[in-house]
């Protein structure tokens, strides 16, 4: 008997302490400190990182409801930086870029689950859509790029055929449609152009068929239709006056 016992006491000595660690602790005035771990309701880990003074310090790993990691968040600067990668459930990169203050900031990439490519580009200015933004074909030839400032599509706004031939010409200002506009057909084929002012429609207006053919006229003004001119063939073929007096030459010409 006096064997076994000794045996016992052997095996418990040797064993791995089970002892709670120094986990989710808070500093004498409330702050989270050191190590940190929090639980799905099912069990499963949800995150892990430290702290230190309230702050999150290095590497965040944040777990999905199947224990999977879905994102990773190193900190810097006192927790105000966090340069993110967040990932599929095969461990693939779905998204990476950076937080200040816990809202998106600079350029954001986007990826396909297989192949891993990149699909898209967003541009923040603490957690304001600023700057390009860009989708692209799988094969990695650019679709589209608009630009933003303050929250509001400024600038450029382009579209692409998978041969890099545009289908679209137009730009922002402050967030409406002003200036220049044109789509296109394969080939550099104009299909439409006009102007647009603070967002409406605005002057004589050219709509072409996919042989380069004119095929309408419309005269806007502020987005309201004014005249409609049809073309066949290079001939007019029907008016329309929508409160407009005269139809002048160059309106009903059919070039």
């Amino acid at each position: 008997m006096r064997a076994l016992i000794i045996f016992i006491i052997l095996l418990v000595f040797s064993m791995p302490s089970f002892a709670q660690p120094n986990i989710n602790k808070t500093d004498e005035q409330g702050r989270k400190t050191g190590k940190w771990l929090n639980y799905h309701a099912n069990g499963k880990k949800r995150y892990e990182g430290t702290f230190r003074e309230g702050y999150e310090i290095g590497t965040f790993k944040f777990y999905n409801g199947l224990g999977i990691l879905a994102s990773q968040l190193m900190y810097s600067q006192k927790g105000t930086y966090a340069d993110a990668k967040m990932f599929y459930n095969n461990g693939v990169v779905k998204a990476e870029g950076r937080f200040h203050n816990r809202k998106k900031d600079g350029v954001w990439k986007f990826y396909s689950r297989s192949p891993n490519l990149l699909k898209k580009e967003e541009s923040y200015k603490d957690g304001i859509n600023d700057g390009a933004w860009r989708i692209y074909y799988p094969h990695g030839q650019l679709s589209s790029e608009v630009f933003w400032k303050e929250g509001k599509r400024d600038g450029t706004w382009k579209e692409f055929f998978e041969n890099g031939e545009p289908s679209l010409d137009a730009n922002f200002k402050n967030g409406k449609l002003d200036g220049e506009y044109a789509t296109y057909f394969m080939g550099n084929m104009i299909a439409k152009e006009g102007n647009y002012v603070e967002g409406s429609m605005d002057g004589i207006w050219f709509f072409y068929n996919e042989k380069g053919e004119l095929t309408k006229k419309e005269r806007h003004s502020k987005g309201f239709l004014q005249q409609k001119a049809t073309f066949a063939n290079g001939k007019l073929v029907k008016l329309e006056n929508h409160g407009f007096t005269t139809f002048d030459d160059d309106f009903t010409n059919g070039e």
